[in-house]
C-alpha cells in the first residue's frame, strides 16, 4: 500500500480474501493517481485533415 506522500505500507496476505479487509485503502489510493494522471494528462494536438474528393 502506499499512502499521499508515496510511502510504503507492506500488510500480510494470507489468503485471497484478505484483499477485502484493506477495499478502502486500495480504492483512496487508486483515485489519488487517478486523480493526478488527469490533471497533468497533456492534451494533444489533434489534426483532421481535410477531406479530399478521390472523383
Amino acid at each position: 500500500m502506499f499512502d499521499e506522500n508515496k510511502v510504503e505500507t507492506r500488510l500480510p496476505i494470507t489468503a485471497v480474501e484478505d484483499i477485502y479487509q484493506h477495499a478502502d485503502h486500495l480504492r483512496s489510493t487508486v483515485s489519488r493517481y487517478l486523480a493526478g494522471s488527469r490533471s497533468q494528462a497533456a492534451t494533444p494536438d489533434v489534426v483532421v485533415p481535410e477531406p479530399t474528393s478521390a472523383w
